[in-house]
């Protein structure tokens, strides 16, 4: 005997995707949020140098924070990124892992962002 079910699709506005990131957004990762809300991350090439930046989205794919994404880092990363990872830990808060440049040498940091936008570690 088959169950059937109804699913809804997750939308802001039916048929409308919901915008995340700029027009040099790059290398997006996305992770599981509180209450069925999903973190994306991504990238940002301004100016030669990137920026990281979040959003999350509830679970109808509405936007929680400002438009184009919460800076998590705007410290120096030069032209490349050669390693990252974005996840989120048991408590539902957000962590990005990267290495930069803001000493002068390749560094590694983590941020962890919470879900209202708090940033509990910063680099």
């Amino acid at each position: 005997m088959a169950l059937a079910y109804a699913a809804n699709a997750q939308w802001a506005e039916p048929n409308i995707n919901t915008f995340v990131g700029g027009p040099s957004a790059d290398l997006p990762m996305m992770a599981n949020g509180p209450e069925g809300s999903t973190y994306i991350s991504w990238l940002e090439n301004a100016a030669g140098a990137y920026k990281v930046r979040m959003q999350r989205l509830d679970s109808l794919g509405v936007a929680l924070w400002p438009a184009n994404g919460h800076v998590i880092s705007a410290e120096p990363q030069g032209s490349a990124l050669f390693a990252h990872d974005f996840t989120a830990d048991n408590a539902g808060n957000a962590l990005f892992a990267f290495q930069d440049e803001r000493s002068g040498a390749s560094d590694l940091v983590v941020y962890k962002i919470g879900p209202d936008g708090e940033d509990l570690w910063d680099g």
